[in-house]
């Protein structure tokens, strides 16, 4: 996301290629930071401590893109960017599930197309 100029175009290709990743038959399906160790035992509550600070990697890395835009200009000063940065991530999070279900590449890319509504124009 940081290669590109442009937001909107970052935060699109970005959800693009998490399309193509999630449907690649030399990936497995899904994300293993949302359908792994999020329901383990209080023994490993370790592993999920590791796991839930991947996630909040997600969202820090989102809201990172989106100050950097709102510097450059591209987005409004009153862009409520932690908002933004958890909804991209849980959208990220969100898609992982169809994926394994089987969804298409089509499908999710429809779903990437979506996630530039959530900037501010």
């Amino acid at each position: 996301m940081r290669q590109e100029e442009n937001v909107y175009d970052a935060i699109h290709n970005f959800f693009e290629e998490a399309a193509v990743i999630l449907t690649s038959q030399a990936a497995p399906c899904g994300c293993l930071v949302v359908l792994a160790a999020i329901n383990v035992s209080p023994d490993s509550k370790d592993v999920y401590d590791v796991v839930k600070a991947l996630r909040k990697e997600g969202r820090a890395y989102f809201r990172e893109r989106l100050l950097a835009s709102q510097l450059a200009g591209d987005l409004p000063a009153d862009t409520d960017m932690d908002s933004i940065a958890l909804t991209l991530n849980t959208l990220l999070e969100g898609i992982s599930i169809p994926a394994q279900d089987g969804i298409s590449q089509v499908e999710l890319k429809r779903i990437a197309a979506q996630a530039v509504r959530f900037l501010p124009q």
